[in-house]
C-alpha cells in the first residue's frame, strides 16, 4: 500500500526539542486547573518528564507525564508530550486517545501541530478519514504550511479523493521547494488516478484536463517518490 506513515520529514530534531521545551516550561503554569498543592506535585512530575523528553527517552517520559496528568488531568503540555511519546513508542491507540483529549481540552487554542500528531495516530490505526479531517483542521490553522499540505495530500489519496489530492500536491509542488522533488511522483500518480475516476463518472472534460496535467508533470519526473508523513516531533 502506498501509505507510508512516517514521512515526517525530520526538521532538525536536536534543535527543535530544546526550543519546544523552553516554551512549554514558560507556559506550564497557565495550564493548571488544580489546587496549588496538587500543582506543586504535578510540576515535579512534569519537570522529570522534560528531562527524559530532552534526552529522547520516551519510555521513561511516559510514566512521569502520566503521573502529572493523574494530578491535573487537563494539563495541556503533559497531554501534548504524552501524545508525542506514545507515537514515538508505537502505542497508537493510546496516542489517539491522549491527543483527542488534548484538542478537546484546548478547544479553539488547539495548534496545527496537535492536529498533525492526531492525524498521524489515526493514520497508523488505518482510520484514514479521521486522519484526513485532522490534517484539514491543521490546514485551517496553517493554510500554507508545507508539512501540513504534504500530509493532507497523502490522506486525500488514502480515501481516494484524487481530485483534491492533485490540488494539494500542486500547491506543494509550486510553493514548497523542499518537497518539490518528493511530491512530483505522487502528483503524477494522483493526476492519472483523478483522470480515471472522472472518466469513470463520464466527466470527460475534467478527465482530459487531468490527462494534460499528467503528461505535463510526467515530463519532469525524476523517478523519486515520497509518501511518508511529515513529522515535527
Amino acid at each position: 500500500m502506498f501509505f507510508p506513515v512516517r514521512f515526517l520529514a525530520k526538521r532538525n530534531q536536536n534543535l527543535l526539542i530544546p526550543v519546544l521545551l523552553v516554551a512549554i516550561f514558560m507556559s506550564a503554569t497557565l495550564a493548571w486547573a488544580c489546587p496549588p498543592s496538587q500543582e506543586t506535585q504535578a510540576n515535579h512530575a512534569y519537570r522529570l518528564a522534560g528531562e527524559f523528553i530532552q534526552a529522547r527517552n520516551w519510555q521513561q517520559a511516559i510514566p512521569s507525564l502520566e503521573s502529572a496528568l493523574t494530578i491535573c488531568p487537563d494539563h495541556v503540555n503533559s497531554l501534548k508530550w504524552l501524545g508525542k511519546a506514545f507515537l514515538q513508542v508505537n502505542k497508537y491507540e493510546q496516542a489517539k486517545e491522549t491527543l483527542e483529549t488534548l484538542v478537546e481540552v484546548q478547544g479553539k487554542n488547539a495548534e496545527a501541530t496537535d492536529y498533525m500528531d492526531l492525524g498521524k495516530a489515526y493514520a497508523k490505526l488505518k482510520d484514514y478519514r479521521s486522519a484526513r479531517q485532522a490534517y484539514m483542521n491543521a490546514q485551517k490553522l496553517e493554510p500554507n504550511d508545507c508539512d501540513v499540505l504534504f500530509n493532507l495530500g497523502v490522506m486525500h489519496g488514502a480515501v481516494k479523493d484524487y481530485v483534491r489530492q492533485v490540488e494539494v500536491y500542486e500547491q506543494v509542488y509550486d510553493t514548497c521547494e523542499k518537497y518539490s522533488d518528493r511530491v512530483l511522483a505522487p502528483l503524477i500518480k494522483a493526476c492519472k488516478k483523478a483522470e480515471e475516476k472522472e472518466r469513470g463518472f463520464g466527466n470527460n472534460t475534467q478527465a482530459d484536463a487531468f490527462n494534460t496535467k499528467y503528461k505535463q508533470y510526467a515530463q519532469l519526473d525524476t523517478g523519486r517518490e515520497g509518501y511518508k508523513l511529515i513529522s515535527r516531533t
